[in-house]
Parts: C-alpha cells; sequence; structure tokens
C-alpha cells in the first residue's frame, strides 16, 4: 500500500508546477494545465485558471494580437449542467508557464457570450476534470 502511495504522489509531482497541474495535449504537442489551487465554485458555476503551454511560439496570435507567445493564461466561468464557458481573461506570456515578457493582458470582447466545449480536444479534457465526463 505504501509504495501505491508513494507511486502516485510521484505522478502527481512529476506532473505539476506551482499549483499548475498538467491536464492533457493537443495535437501540436502543447500542454494544457489547469490551477487547481484556484478552482472555486458557486451554487451554478465554477471559476478557473487555465494554461496553454506550446512547444514552440506562436508568431502572430491571430486572436488577441500578440507575437511570439509561449505561454497563455485563461480565467473562464464553466456551467457544468450544460457544458458551456465564458472566457473572461486571457493573458499571454513570452515564455513557457506563464512567465516571461507580458505580451497581452485582455477581457475578450465576446466575454459574455456563453460558449459550446468541442469535443475532442484538450480544452475538453480540462472541462472533464473539473465538470467530471458528462453526457
Amino acid at each position: 500500500m505504501k509504495k501505491l502511495i508513494f507511486f502516485i504522489s510521484m505522478i502527481f509531482t512529476l506532473n505539476c508546477w506551482g499549483g499548475w497541474s498538467a491536464v492533457s495535449k493537443n495535437t501540436s504537442d502543447s500542454t494544457y494545465y489547469l490551477d487547481v489551487d484556484k478552482v472555486k465554485q458557486t451554487e451554478n458555476y465554477i471559476y478557473l485558471w487555465y494554461l496553454i503551454d506550446y512547444l514552440e511560439p506562436i508568431i502572430d496570435h491571430p486572436e488577441y494580437f500578440a507575437q511570439d507567445v509561449m505561454s497563455e493564461t485563461h480565467y473562464i466561468k464553466i456551467n457544468c449542467n450544460k457544458i458551456i464557458f465564458q472566457r473572461l481573461k486571457v493573458i499571454l506570456y513570452g515564455a513557457s508557464m506563464a512567465s516571461g515578457e507580458l505580451k497581452n493582458d485582455l477581457i475578450p470582447t465576446d466575454n459574455k457570450n456563453w460558449n459550446q466545449v468541442s469535443n475532442g480536444t484538450a480544452f475538453q479534457a480540462v472541462i472533464e476534470t473539473v465538470c467530471g465526463k458528462r453526457k
């Protein structure tokens, strides 16, 4: 039993960076992390920060008007019953793991819109981690 607990704790430790816990990778080998220490839940919603750490820099980020982005963090609000979310804040960085030069810090213009979660994506794994797998 002690070996099992040690093994599980080692896996968790290897997949963490500060409060960030690795959740999934996308097809470009970018890693998605969840800040497990900052997940907040109200009666109807879950609020959280997630991070995308790029394997290669995004030379011209088309959605957020920044150059040479290596990582980005997003603050979102989730309705787990409907599996929809609002993107409330986005911060772009010039180095891995939300470090380096601040490239942009913004509140998206569509921050009041509810968005569907696309199936089969690394972002879906983030949502499923906090909401559980629902059909």
